[in-house]
């Protein structure tokens, strides 16, 4: 239990840049290379439904910008990340690549899902303008190796991998 570490963080809403009331909180469990994030919030009613902008930043001060909104029943919808327009809810395994959009990035992603026995559910592409950058949304049926997410994150034009698994596994792996 040594690696295991744990924390609470307040959220707090912010109106024209000054600092509002109390409007959740963060929970944080990291155990070796997994780290669970559960948001509570409250008070996000409105009359109409607006987007809410998350930052998360990891220990090699990476930064992942999303921006989402809710479903309603605890459910969201990125709609934004790190700048691009996105459409996933994160409810299966997903593996998110940020690449230069080159020739190549989609072939060596799938190839590497199949050759890892992972089945693909949906896949979406993005990008900002064409060769500029580019992002790929994978949700999948299972979870990914995590040698796979590293293998991912050191192949030429691949500027960062993001991997999302909110799935428990039993004992059988499903």
């Amino acid at each position: 239990m040594s690696d295991y570490k744990r924390f609470v963080s307040y959220i707090y809403g912010y109106e024209q840049g000054e600092k509002r009331e109390n409007t959740g909180f963060v929970k944080v469990n990291a155990r070796g290379d997994e780290c669970k994030i559960w948001v509570h919030v409250k008070g996000f009613y409105s009359h109409r439904q607006r987007p809410y902008r998350v930052y998360v930043f990891t220990q090699k001060r990476e930064r992942l910008e999303l921006q989402a909104s809710s479903l309603g029943g605890g459910r969201i919808m990125v709609n934004k990340l790190d700048g691009i327009d996105v459409n996933f809810t994160g409810e299966s395994p997903t593996l998110i690549v940020h690449n230069l959009d080159q020739p190549g990035h989609v072939a060596e992603v799938t190839s590497m899902l199949s050759h890892k026995s992972v089945n693909i559910a949906t896949m979406q592409l993005y990008r900002n303008k064409r060769g500029g950058d580019a992002v790929m949304v994978l949700e999948t049926d299972q979870p990914m190796p995590e040698d796979s997410v590293a293998w991912l994150a050191h192949l030429e034009g691949v500027i960062k991998v993001t991997y999302l698994n909110t799935v428990q596994e039993d004992e059988h792996g499903v």
